[in-house]
């Protein structure tokens, strides 16, 4: 059994910074199951990438870290993110990512303690139908189930992609990650109490809200409130540190972690992230 099945996203980002470019590894998903992989956690990965050399870029980072995570090629093109301004600004060119199969999570698929994938991940077809019917299936084998409820309007509006397979996704959650820019975008939620009282209303047992340099702020189970705060560091990108922050945390419910001793992990590992120009960095 792995600790940890995610499902979703693999993706080169190209970077503008100061004038210079730069191509890394990158997707929510990937950069979760990284994190958590690094945390110790047996993660397997699910999900698509093309056959081209982006792909090979991915694979090759990928193996430089000493990482075990394994996308899977397909005769497509691999998702490309332009991003520009630290995260703020950013086109996406949809590839091989969507086009993750019902068949293709069937034949990799191993019972796991959790089992994690992203709004991202669960935005278009085919790869939205067949995850969320493989979220259903982990609840009925006793799995958790934790979502990165990445959503941004604009960018599903050009889509045409409801959100209404996300939602019923998170109302089958154990553990989510906002950022306060996600319940905003989900929920219209303008405070850190009416985010992790949306969530709640869905039905989401434990909700982590993440909230850059103020640190993290969640609601357990039981309706305790826990606020970690975050550690000073320079920031000098921002682009995979909710990532890290949730994958480390996850990582450790599998081993046994309280949510605040996890959380507290969490934001050690995002806090060397965010110094780093890259989104997938050795801990």
């Amino acid at each position: 059994m792995k600790d940890i099945i995610a499902l979703g996203e693999a993706l080169v980002d190209l970077k503008l910074r100061n004038e210079k470019l730069s191509m890394h590894a990158g997707g929510s998903v990937l950069n979760f199951s990284f994190y958590a992989e690094q945390a110790g956690a047996k993660v397997k990965f699910i999900g698509t990438i093309g056959d081209d050399f982006l792909a090979d870029l991915i694979n090759e980072e990928l193996l430089s870290l000493n990482s075990k995570l394994e996308p899977i090629r397909i005769k497509q093109n691999t998702t490309l993110v332009l991003i520009k301004r630290a995260g703020r600004e950013f086109i996406i060119y949809r590839g091989a990512d969507r086009l993750l199969t019902e068949g293709t999570i069937e034949k990799y698929w191993e019972k796991a303690k959790i089992v994690h994938t992203s709004a991202f991940a669960l935005s278009l077809p085919p790869a939205r139908e067949a995850i969320f019917s493989a979220l259903v299936r982990a609840k009925k084998e006793g799995a958790l189930i934790s979502i990165d409820p990445n959503y941004r309007k604009n960018l599903w509006e050009k889509w045409g992609a409801s959100k209404d397979v996300l939602l019923k996704a998170i109302s089958m959650a154990d553990y989510v990650k906002p950022s306060m820019e996600d319940a905003r975008e989900l929920f219209g939620a303008k405070s850190p109490n009416e985010a992790l009282g949306y969530f709640r209303k869905l039905g989401v047992r434990n909700v982590i809200l993440s909230m850059g340099e103020k640190g993290v702020i969640a609601l357990d189970e039981e309706e305790n409130i826990i606020s970690v705060p975050a550690e000073k560091t320079r920031v000098v990108e921002l682009t995979g540190a909710g990532d890290s922050l949730f994958g480390t945390i996850m990582a450790g419910i599998s081993q046994g972690d309280s949510l605040k001793e996890a959380i507290e992990r969490g934001i050690k590992t995002a806090s060397k992230v965010v110094a780093s120009p890259r989104n997938l960095i050795k801990i």
